[in-house]
Protein backbone atom coordinates (compact mmCIF):
# COMPACT_ATOMS: atom_id res chain seq x y z
CA UNK A 1 0.00 0.00 0.00
CA UNK A 2 1.10 3.14 -0.99
CA UNK A 3 0.12 6.69 0.97
CA UNK A 4 1.47 10.22 0.38
CA UNK A 5 1.60 12.14 4.01
CA UNK A 6 2.10 15.94 3.36
CA UNK A 7 4.38 17.97 5.55
CA UNK A 8 5.50 21.16 6.11
CA UNK A 9 9.21 22.32 5.16
CA UNK A 10 9.24 24.61 7.87
CA UNK A 11 10.96 21.75 10.31
CA UNK A 12 12.29 18.39 10.96
CA UNK A 13 9.53 16.06 9.21
CA UNK A 14 10.67 13.11 11.65
CA UNK A 15 9.38 15.45 14.62
CA UNK A 16 5.63 15.20 12.94
CA UNK A 17 5.57 11.50 12.89
CA UNK A 18 5.50 9.22 15.42
CA UNK A 19 8.22 6.85 15.70
CA UNK A 20 5.50 3.23 15.17
CA UNK A 21 4.68 5.52 11.45
CA UNK A 22 8.46 6.34 11.09
CA UNK A 23 9.79 2.70 11.33
CA UNK A 24 7.38 1.44 8.66
CA UNK A 25 7.67 4.60 5.68
CA UNK A 26 10.27 6.09 4.24
CA UNK A 27 10.21 9.63 3.54
CA UNK A 28 11.83 10.82 0.30
CA UNK A 29 12.60 14.82 0.19
CA UNK A 30 11.88 16.00 -3.40
CA UNK A 31 13.13 19.45 -2.83
CA UNK A 32 15.45 21.51 -5.27
CA UNK A 33 18.17 23.42 -4.51
CA UNK A 34 19.35 26.15 -6.68
CA UNK A 35 23.02 25.06 -7.07
CA UNK A 36 21.03 21.58 -8.62
CA UNK A 37 19.16 23.58 -10.77
CA UNK A 38 22.03 25.89 -11.91
CA UNK A 39 24.09 22.54 -12.34
CA UNK A 40 21.16 20.66 -14.39
CA UNK A 41 20.70 24.27 -17.13
CA UNK A 42 24.57 24.38 -17.15
CA UNK A 43 24.85 20.67 -18.72
CA UNK A 44 21.89 21.33 -21.53
CA UNK A 45 24.06 24.41 -22.40
CA UNK A 46 27.19 22.44 -22.71
CA UNK A 47 25.32 19.72 -24.57
CA UNK A 48 23.61 21.78 -27.10
CA UNK A 49 27.42 24.04 -27.58
CA UNK A 50 29.41 21.65 -26.89
CA UNK A 51 28.57 18.12 -27.38
CA UNK A 52 32.02 16.49 -26.90
CA UNK A 53 32.38 17.67 -23.43
CA UNK A 54 29.35 16.64 -22.43
CA UNK A 55 30.72 13.51 -23.68
CA UNK A 56 33.87 13.78 -21.75
CA UNK A 57 32.20 14.71 -18.69
CA UNK A 58 30.04 11.50 -18.93
CA UNK A 59 33.01 9.29 -19.64
CA UNK A 60 34.61 10.79 -16.18
CA UNK A 61 31.33 10.20 -13.95
CA UNK A 62 31.15 6.63 -15.28
CA UNK A 63 35.41 6.29 -14.84
CA UNK A 64 34.64 7.38 -11.30
CA UNK A 65 32.01 5.71 -10.42
CA UNK A 66 33.74 2.55 -11.17
CA UNK A 67 36.82 3.40 -9.22
CA UNK A 68 34.55 3.94 -5.98
CA UNK A 69 32.74 0.68 -6.64
CA UNK A 70 36.25 -0.96 -7.17
CA UNK A 71 37.64 0.68 -3.96
CA UNK A 72 34.19 -0.23 -2.00
CA UNK A 73 34.78 -3.76 -3.37
CA UNK A 74 38.79 -4.05 -1.88
CA UNK A 75 37.40 -2.33 1.28
CA UNK A 76 34.73 -5.28 1.78
CA UNK A 77 36.81 -7.86 0.62
CA UNK A 78 39.92 -6.48 3.15
CA UNK A 79 37.10 -6.52 5.62
CA UNK A 80 36.37 -10.39 5.15
CA UNK A 81 40.05 -11.29 5.35
CA UNK A 82 40.30 -9.71 8.42
CA UNK A 83 37.60 -11.55 10.53
CA UNK A 84 38.51 -14.27 9.13
CA UNK A 85 42.18 -14.05 9.90
CA UNK A 86 42.44 -15.65 13.34
CA UNK A 87 44.22 -14.72 16.23
CA UNK A 88 47.50 -13.03 14.57
CA UNK A 89 47.33 -11.57 11.53
CA UNK A 90 50.42 -10.59 10.85
CA UNK A 91 51.98 -13.89 10.21
CA UNK A 92 49.29 -14.63 8.06
CA UNK A 93 51.29 -13.66 4.26
CA UNK A 94 48.50 -13.91 2.14
CA UNK A 95 46.40 -11.11 4.42
CA UNK A 96 49.63 -8.53 4.81
CA UNK A 97 49.82 -9.17 0.83
CA UNK A 98 46.23 -8.33 -0.17
CA UNK A 99 46.63 -5.32 3.02
CA UNK A 100 49.75 -3.75 0.85
CA UNK A 101 47.83 -4.45 -2.42
CA UNK A 102 44.67 -2.89 -1.21
CA UNK A 103 46.50 -0.01 -0.12
CA UNK A 104 48.47 0.71 -3.16
CA UNK A 105 45.17 0.15 -5.10
CA UNK A 106 43.24 2.85 -3.16
CA UNK A 107 45.98 4.88 -3.23
CA UNK A 108 46.03 4.87 -6.54
CA UNK A 109 41.91 5.49 -7.29
CA UNK A 110 42.12 8.24 -4.63
CA UNK A 111 44.51 9.85 -7.03
CA UNK A 112 42.41 8.81 -10.58
CA UNK A 113 38.96 10.09 -8.54
CA UNK A 114 40.92 13.77 -7.59
CA UNK A 115 41.64 13.63 -11.57
CA UNK A 116 38.68 13.23 -12.70
CA UNK A 117 36.93 16.31 -10.23
CA UNK A 118 39.25 18.27 -11.57
CA UNK A 119 39.32 17.71 -15.08
CA UNK A 120 35.31 18.12 -14.87
CA UNK A 121 35.84 21.67 -12.90
CA UNK A 122 37.85 22.81 -15.60
CA UNK A 123 35.79 21.55 -18.23
CA UNK A 124 33.04 23.54 -16.34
Amino acid sequence: MFTTLPWSESGDPLLFFSTELQAQTTLINFTVTRQGLEDQLLAEVVKADRPDLEEQKAELTRQQNEYKILLKTLEDDLLMRLSSAGDNILSDSALVENLEHTKKTAADIEIKVGLCAHILKLQI
